[in-house]
């Protein structure tokens, strides 16, 4: 809203022609609005800067503490995105997360740097609290996924209608998801001698396990008696290794079981399972186990 005070008609008075402008902001009182922006520094060959949406398009994630998605908000490829935390959403610790959804090609220009912005508004309490960080994405960061910026802007801590805000900034790898660990995998190495090279392993997210862990079950294993019921729990760490426990011993016949333990990492985007296993029962040593996604 633009309100004038004064015109052409008050010009000889002693008052001089003033204009202020107003936002208004509809929020829903006792929520907080969360708005995300980006900039650039790029320009098109006539020399002109690129529009911001128009080189990056991100998305905007409300997530808990362990990255586990509360709200993702990718509603425009053409503009920034904006989220509401109504009064009524569960009170605790959220992180406000920028995440890279895709980058202009600028060609022989190469990469580029990208400035992130977030902006916080509740009537009466928060009026456009902004923190800014310079050159938080780059556009090299990529992973077998694609572009893979993802960087920590805030945590908000909720009680009612009370939201404490905490910059943080901090550039992260994009989290690995057990989720995305599903489907078939095959063997390209086995030290211990299970599965032959060109196995079918088939790998199975199960949210009863946690959203942290998958299973790679044991069906097609061409020695074990209890193959139908076996399985590897693997649960993911922050840092994309990974913890290995069978769910039963691992039971070969004639008197020979054993337990089974075991570390190793795991390729973004469910790509890849690399393992070292251990048979307690039969020797110290560790073993590689590696599957790549079929």
């Amino acid at each position: 809203m633009t309100l004038q005070v004064g015109d052409v008609t008050t010009s000889n008075a002693s008052l001089t022609p003033i204009t202020v402008s107003f936002n208004i902001q509809n929020y829903t009182e006792g929520s907080l609005v969360t708005d995300l922006s980006w900039s650039t520094s790029i320009k098109d060959v006539a020399g002109d800067l690129i529009k911001p949406t128009d080189a990056a398009d991100f998305k905007l994630r409300i997530t808990n503490l362990d990255f586990s998605d509360v709200e993702s908000i990718d509603d425009s490829k053409t503009a920034f995105e904006s989220f509401e935390m109504l009064s009524t959403m569960p009170d605790g610790d959220y992180l406000v997360v920028a995440e890279a959804v895709s980058f202009k090609n600028m060609g022989s220009q190469g990469n580029f740097d990208i400035d992130l912005s977030v902006t916080f508004n509740q009537a009466g309490i928060y009026n456009d609290e902004t923190f800014t960080f310079t050159k938080a994405i780059t556009t090299e960061t990529k992973t077998a996924c694609g572009f893979s910026g993802f960087y920590k802007l805030a945590q908000i801590t909720k009680s009612g209608s009370t939201y404490t805000l905490s910059e943080i900034g901090a550039s992260e790898k994009f989290p690995v998801t057990a989720s995305s660990f599903n489907g078939n995998y095959k063997v390209t190495a086995d030290a211990w001698s299970d599965y032959a090279v060109g196995a079918i392993v088939p790998v199975e997210y199960n949210a009863a396990d946690g959203t942290s862990t998958f299973r790679i079950n044991n069906v097609n294993h061409p020695y074990l008696v209890n193959a139908a019921t076996s399985y590897l729990l693997v649960t993911i760490n922050a840092d994309a290794t990974v913890s290995v426990v069978a769910n039963e011993n691992y039971n070969y016949g004639g008197g020979d079981i054993t337990s089974v333990n075991g570390t190793g990492t795991v390729g973004f985007c469910g790509s890849s399972i690399n393992l070292t296993l251990k048979f307690p029962a039969f020797t110290s040593k560790g073993y590689a186990l590696t599957l790549v996604k079929n």
